[in-house]
């Protein structure tokens, strides 16, 4: 079997297990329902009131386009993931085919094609894997730019970076590290002439510009400030300010049937908008070490779940490959050039861990598929180990190949089950109860509780979320917006709205109508529907 035949052999193998995943993702994440509703509003002509969201608009705009394809609006958005987590194996192994060999580039194809976490990330509808496309195509272009000469790839690479910021803001530290390769002196330049780089790196910005500028100028329209996202504040990130997790404002995510509908996210949710505050030299520890332990603690962390993301079998064929990649690798220089995207992403999800005390495997991705090409590499060498010494074991000698298709099937046998595994099935209450509520009435409930927009975008209803607080507080919210059903969680209503059970069990203000238990014991808490009491009825 050539070369081509078993990279679209890999591609159909990702293309049957993202498909199969496709329907056994049971519940959309939280962000999904914001990215349809954007969708929605997209749709429905409200442009202005779709950007009003903290999300860039771009993967909502793909899920417009998809949804003319496909009617249904949350298997529209599965579709772009899916498309894109297919498509992104052409990049990444034209990359790292240039770095080290077509073999290594297939291995690296393959574990791609399996890791657990990508595999949930490409089936649902969040922006993983469109994003994560396009800053390895960033980074393929401008290796194949720098080591060629070639301008124009530069400004491919450029629209790329400009594309993956519309996509998710960090993308744009592609076009960052792109840039220092390019302006500081180092080798790789080679025949690449200063006026060439100049006209390269001037292209590179025009188009990064011509596609994130009119974006970047709305954000400075409804921040006054110049800043890459309207939820993420770049000071937090470099330590200048510290987050406050007691002082989280509450912010408005637009609805397709309520555009003003206000919603309040939890302070670990990457939705929020972080209230920070400066540090100064009386936040600072007390002792050196004092100082130290919570960053050392935060690094230590940060590398547990980075490990876990990239799955621990192949961190071990990658700690392999990081002993013995010179040996492989074309030209050493690729390395470091791929490692330095790895690095800044590095230090950048650091100091959000250290500073906004938040950090998901979402983010940890795109490291973990740039650096993929490492446990290729350890891979190989490990089967060539095996095969090495296999002679004394019988009378002939085991092939590297046949050593290193054993090893692909124990891979397989040990990411599969949990790539194939059904996924947030712990949330499908939330479903169970918007389907409940969308039965109720002929027209849209409105629909008030805390952090749950899965239940009112199942109900197809308007949601309107309530901060912790008084039981009063939660009252009036309730009937200034017309609510008509109220969904808490029995185990942490208490800690939101003190006394919240004590208030309602008399059935004035709200009257209990519904109960979703638990699905079995892994499921989370019981979910409670109360219907509003009308005013003329107490």
């Amino acid at each position: 079997m050539g070369e081509r035949q078993r990279l679209l052999l890999i591609i159909c193998l990702a293309l049957l297990v993202r498909l199969y995943m496709v329907f056994n993702t049971t519940v959309i994440s939280n962000d999904g329902v914001i990215y349809i509703e954007m969708a929605k509003l997209l749709a429905g002509g409200q442009f202005a009131t779709s950007l009003t969201s903290n999300y860039p608009p771009l993967y909502p705009t793909m899920i417009w386009g998809m949804h003319h394809v496909i009617g249904d609006w949350v298997f529209a958005g599965q579709a772009v993931s899916v498309i894109f987590s297919c498509l992104l194996i052409l990049p990444l192994y034209a990359m790292i085919r240039r770095f080290f060999n077509s073999r290594v580039a297939l291995l690296a194809a393959f574990f791609v094609t399996l890791n657990p976490h990508l595999v949930r990330f490409s089936t649902d509808v969040i922006t993983e894997t469109p994003y994560i496309f396009l800053l390895v195509t960033a980074v393929w272009l401008g290796w194949e730019a720098l080591a060629n000469g070639k301008t124009r790839l530069l400004a491919l690479s450029g629209l790329s970076c400009g594309l993956a910021y519309l996509i998710r803001p960090e993308g744009i530290g592609a076009f960052v590290v792109l840039g220092l390769w390019i302006i500081l002196p180092n080798r790789l330049q080679q025949g690449f002439t200063l006026p060439r780089r100049a006209v390269g790196i001037g292209l590179m910005t025009l188009l990064l510009l011509a596609v994130a500028f009119p974006y970047m100028a709305y954000i400075k329209h409804e921040t006054g400030t110049w800043r890459l996202s309207k939820k993420k504040d770049l000071t937090v990130l470099l330590g200048i300010r510290k987050f406050n997790a007691d002082a989280v404002p509450e912010k408005t995510v637009p609805t397709h049937s309520n555009p003003g509908a206000a919603t309040e996210e939890s302070p670990n949710h990457l939705g929020t908008e972080l209230q920070v505050e400066p540090v100064t030299a009386t936040q600072s520890p007390a002792t050196f070490m004092d100082h130290l332990y919570p960053k050392g603690k935060a690094f230590l962390k940060m590398l547990a779940l980075f490990a876990e993301t990239y799955h621990p079998l192949l961190v071990f064929y990658a700690f392999l490959g990081f002993v013995l990649w010179r040996r492989v690798l074309r030209n050493r220089r690729a390395g470091i050039y791929v490692l330095s995207f790895a690095l800044l992403y590095g230090a950048i999800l650091y100091r959000l861990l250290l500073h906004a005390s938040y950090l998901d495997r979402r983010h940890l991705m795109p490291v973990a598929v740039i650096t993929i090409a490492w446990a290729a590499v350890g891979m190989k060498a490990l089967a060539e180990w095996i095969s090495s010494r296999s002679e004394g074991w019988q009378h002939r000698r085991i092939s590297p190949q046949q050593v290193t298709a054993a090893l692909l099937i124990i891979t397989a046998m040990v990411m599969l089950p949990k790539a194939l595994k059904p996924y947030r099935y712990c949330k499908y209450h939330q479903k169970s109860v918007g389907l409940w509520l969308k039965n109720q009435l002929d027209e849209s409930p409105v629909i008030m509780a805390y952090n749950l927009p899965r239940v009112a975008f199942y109900a197809e209803g308007k949601y309107v979320s309530y901060r912790r607080g008084s039981y009063e507080a939660l009252l009036a919210l309730a009937r200034e917006r017309g609510v008509q059903y109220l969904v808490v969680d029995r185990q942490s209503v208490e800690n939101q709205i003190p006394g919240f059970f004590g208030r309602v069990e008399n059935g004035e203000d709200f009257a209990l109508v519904h109960e979703e238990g638990k699905l079995n014991e892994k499921m989370h808490d019981d979910l409670l529907v109360f219907q509003m009491v009308a005013n003329d009825e107490i």
